[in-house]
């Protein structure tokens, strides 16, 4: 088996039998840069970032609310939680399309939009960090040149990979990533059995200096039933490769938006901002019949220095 087939898994996070060939291409097409995907990172866990973000919003986010309906009706769309049912005018479902196919959906909206949400499979992945003092896998070579192993891909058990994640002068990190059907094989084990037997393949591959670690984090998302599985759903063999812009387009009030939908970046974060910034300014166009134009920057010609905004009743879960 090649390196590459081997390391699909952990990449797409399925088992490569049960995904579209045609739509993981569709994600390959959308990533539009030949830059390495990892200089830039979160100096910590990526709840973090999220907390602080959360912090930076004019409205409280309801927690332990799941949504269980999505209801139009006539100039209003209707969304049922388990604690209460909320009105707005427009709703952007930010979830991912695999979870969000569990949503009942008003008849209208089922028959636009089941096909699409039923077109995807959740992912699986475990991911642990271990910080070290030095990056003891860097080995010296003459007076100023190092050799350092960037990456493992392991062939038993197939599924799982390590990383030099370090951001230098900042930390010494290796990262393990165990995905699809091994990923839901570990996780039927606690967090302590999974984190000796990462340990045992780390040192198989490092050595005994692996185990002197100072700090480590185990990360999954496997099976979630809010998140599905990291780092996100992917298109089924048989599903309609065409969901992503199609859930990603208002109909009758209503659109989808995550990282698998984002016309940029699918299954990367800044992939999911971007999705986020479409979508509503998709939004407002639908319900106010003005375009939006979303700049990423004020500098570059034809970008409005000070766009006027209307407010939208609207309900993002």
């Amino acid at each position: 088996m090649t390196a590459a087939a081997l390391t699909f898994r952990e990449l797409i996070n399925v088992e490569p039998d049960l995904v579209s060939a045609a739509g993981i291409q569709s994600i390959d097409e959308r990533y539009p840069s030949e830059k390495d995907d990892t200089p830039h990172q979160i100096n910590g866990p990526l709840k973090e970032l999220a907390r602080l973000m959360e912090h930076s919003l004019p409205e409280r986010i309801h927690y332990g609310e799941p949504v269980h309906k999505i209801d139009t009706d006539q100039d209003k769309v209707k969304v049922v939680t388990s604690e209460r049912t909320w009105t707005a005018d427009g709703v952007i479902a930010a979830i991912p399309p695999a979870v969000a196919a569990n949503i009942t959906l008003s008849k209208d909206l089922d028959a636009h939009f089941r096909e699409a949400l039923e077109s995807y499979i959740n992912g699986a992945i475990i991911k642990i960090t271990w910080d070290y003092t030095a990056p003891f896998w860097e080995k010296a070579i003459g007076n100023e040149k190092t050799q350092a192993v960037r990456e493992v891909i392991y062939t038993d058990p197939e599924g799982v990979t390590v990383t030099d994640a370090s951001a230098r002068g900042n930390n010494n990190r290796l990262t393990m990533f165990i995905g699809a059907g091994k990923a839901v094989e570990l996780n039927r084990h606690s967090e302590e059995e999974i984190m000796e037997q990462a340990a045992s393949w780390l040192t198989e591959a490092f050595g005994r200096e692996a185990a002197q670690y100072k700090s480590c984090n185990l990360t999954r998302w496997v099976e979630e039933p809010w998140c599905g599985g990291g780092y996100g759903a992917a298109i089924r063999y048989g599903g309609n490769i065409h969901s992503p812009a199609h859930l990603h387009e208002p109909y009758n009030r209503v659109m989808f938006s995550s990282s698998e939908l984002s016309e940029t970046f699918p299954h990367f974060m800044e992939g999911a901002l971007r999705a986020g910034r479409s979508a509503a300014g998709k939004m407002i166009a639908h319900l106010t019949g003005f375009k939006i134009f979303l700049f990423q920057s004020t500098n570059r010609p034809g970008a409005c220095p000070n766009p006027t905004w209307r407010t939208v009743p609207s309900f993002i879960f």
